[in-house]
């Protein structure tokens, strides 16, 4: 009887900060092993916005992957001089940026922050009952109808 066929090592996946869990689910559970925040033996690292630094890196890294635009967080020469190349995702949150734009877009066009923070304050005083309609005359803000609003952006995101 023939011994069992041994099963080829997994390569490690280091994670710093939460990955979503789709795009992890990407790498295939039979060649990879995803550990969070383990520095023993990582073949390759992905991170957010964690600063890495260079004891992050164990000497068998072979990549890293910035999940996100830019790579300020990482010592890209650093990491050049040592082989190990390091990538962005650029565009890969594109639509959470732009839907938080809009949303800053909608809060200060109307005061909604400004109003809330007021109104707690009156709330810790016990006056906001009494001060309620005279205070939110102050944060009515601007309607947006008949306005043009635009988002300038690079890449992805406005145009």
């Amino acid at each position: 009887m023939a011994a069992a066929a041994k099963a080829a090592p997994k390569l490690v996946v280091r994670t710093f900060n939460k990955i979503n869990a789709a795009g992890l689910s990407r790498f295939d559970p039979s060649m990879f092993q995803i550990k969070e925040d383990n520095n023993d033996g990582a073949h390759a690292i992905l991170l957010r916005s964690h600063k890495l630094q260079a004891g992050d890196v164990p000497l068998m890294c072979r990549s890293i992957a910035r999940c996100g635009a830019g790579t300020n967080n990482c010592n890209v020469p650093l990491m050049t001089d040592l082989g190990v190349p390091v990538f962005n995702t650029p565009g890969a949150n594109a639509n959470a940026v732009k839907e938080l734009a809009l949303c800053g877009l909608f809060l200060a066009s109307r005061g909604v922050m400004e109003g809330a923070t007021r109104m707690e304050e009156l709330h810790q005083s016990g006056e906001a009952h009494a001060q309620i309609e005279k205070v939110k005359a102050q944060f009515g803000g601007r309607e947006l109808a008949g306005k043009t609003l635009g988002v300038v952006g690079l890449g992805a995101i406005g145009a």
